[in-house]
C-alpha cells in the first residue's frame, strides 16, 4: 500500500505541475491562507491529472483551521477546510478516503456538500454512456446564491437562487476580485485601494465582504463617497451599502487596478465585467441579495452534450457572503 500521500500546494513556492506521481499525488489545494488558486486546480485538470480538491491553512503557527492573514505579509486570506468522506474517524479510513479523492474544500466555512451520480461520489473514476445526471445536496452557513457544474474548467450548468427583499430596495452590492498573476502568495496579492462615489443622492450604511487583512478597512465615509484599503488574492471582496438616489444617478468606482462608471439602469439589471490582465479579474455591481435565502438546496445538474473521452466533473458552491465550496471531481470515461 502507499505509505505517503502528497497534497499539491500553492504557497511561498508553487508545486511544479510538469511532474506528477499519480500514486502519491492524489490531492491538489485550491485555497489556503496564501490565496484562492482556482487556476492551479484547472491547470492540473488540463494535464489530465486525477486529483481530489482540498483547502488548508499553511499558517505554520500551530493553529490549523484557525489561521488569519498578517504573518510576514505572506498570508493573504483566512484558512480553508478540507472535508473528508470516510467510513469512520479512524486514521486508516481517513487515509483511504484521501487516497481515493473522497474529499472537498471550503474557504473555511463548514458547508456540507453531497455530490453524486447514481451510486458514485466525488473522487470516483468510472465509465458511463449517454447524458450525465448529477444529484447535489448542500447545507450552507449562509444563503446559497449560485451553483456551477464544471466539466474541466468549462461551466456546463449554472443554477442561480436570487433572493431580493423589497424591505431593502435601496441596498446594493459591489464585488471586486482576482489575483495579480499566477504564482506564489506574493505574486497573487492584488491591492484594490479605492473609492465609490455617487453623482447625486447619498450613500449610507456599509457592510464589508472579505476584508481579511489587518490593514483592510474603510478609511473614510461621507454622504456621497466611501474610501477603502483592501487586497484580494484570487478571492472576492466588496461592500454592501444603501444608496438613496434618483433614476439619473451614477456611481463612480475607482481603484488601483480598475476604474468604471455605472448608470443606475445598468446597476438595476446587474453588471459583471471581466477585467483583462488580472487572473480571474472581475468587477460586478447589483442589488444586494437577501440574507433570508435558503441555506439548504437540493438540485439536479445535467450535461447532455454528445462527447467521448474521460472528463472531470465538479461543482462550485457560492453563498451570498461569497464563501465557497468546491467538490472533488468525478472522473468519467464517456462513450457514446
Amino acid at each position: 500500500s502507499v505509505k505517503a500521500l502528497i497534497n499539491l500546494h500553492v504557497g511561498g513556492f508553487t508545486s511544479n505541475l510538469n511532474f506528477h506521481n499519480p500514486e502519491m499525488e492524489t490531492m491538489i489545494e485550491i485555497h489556503s491562507t496564501h490565496a484562492t488558486s482556482r487556476w492551479f486546480v484547472e491547470e492540473g485538470l488540463k494535464k489530465k491529472y486525477q486529483l481530489g480538491i482540498t483547502a488548508g491553512s499553511d499558517g505554520v503557527s500551530g493553529r490549523p483551521g484557525l489561521e488569519y492573514p498578517g504573518r510576514k505579509q505572506t498570508r493573504n486570506l483566512t484558512n480553508g477546510i478540507t472535508a473528508v468522506i470516510a467510513k469512520s474517524f479512524e486514521k486508516n479510513d481517513i487515509w483511504e478516503a484521501l487516497k481515493n479523492r473522497h474529499c472537498y474544500a471550503t474557504t473555511g466555512e463548514r458547508i456540507l456538500v453531497d455530490f453524486k451520480m447514481d451510486d458514485k461520489i466525488m473522487g470516483d473514476i468510472f465509465s458511463c454512456t449517454g447524458k450525465r445526471s448529477f444529484r447535489l445536496n448542500i447545507l450552507g452557513t449562509a444563503p446559497i446564491e449560485k451553483v456551477l457544474l464544471k466539466r474541466k474548467e468549462k461551466i456546463i450548468d449554472e443554477k442561480l437562487f436570487p433572493s431580493f427583499s423589497s424591505e431593502y430596495s435601496n441596498r446594493f452590492r459591489i464585488l471586486w476580485g482576482g489575483c495579480k498573476k499566477k504564482g506564489t502568495s506574493r505574486h497573487q496579492k492584488l491591492p484594490w485601494d479605492g473609492s465609490l462615489k455617487t453623482s447625486s443622492g447619498k450613500l449610507e450604511w456599509i457592510k464589508l465582504i472579505n476584508f481579511y487583512e489587518p490593514q483592510d478597512k474603510i478609511v473614510k465615509k461621507g454622504g456621497k463617497s466611501f474610501y477603502w484599503e483592501c487586497s484580494t488574492a484570487g478571492n472576492e471582496a466588496g461592500i454592501i451599502f444603501d444608496w438613496f438616489r434618483g433614476d439619473a444617478s451614477k456611481l463612480e468606482f475607482n481603484s488601483l487596478p480598475y476604474n468604471q462608471n455605472f448608470e443606475y439602469h445598468e446597476i438595476e439589471k446587474g453588471v459583471k465585467n471581466i477585467i483583462p490582465g488580472i487572473e480571474d479579474g472581475t468587477l460586478q455591481i447589483e442589488k444586494a441579495p437577501s440574507e433570508e435565502g435558503a441555506l439548504e438546496v437540493e438540485l439536479d445538474l445535467i450535461d447532455e452534450e454528445f462527447i467521448n473521452g474521460t472528463f472531470p466533473y465538479w461543482v462550485e458552491v457560492i453563498q451570498t457572503d461569497r464563501a465557497r465550496a468546491w467538490s472533488s471531481p468525478m472522473y468519467i470515461n464517456i462513450r457514446n
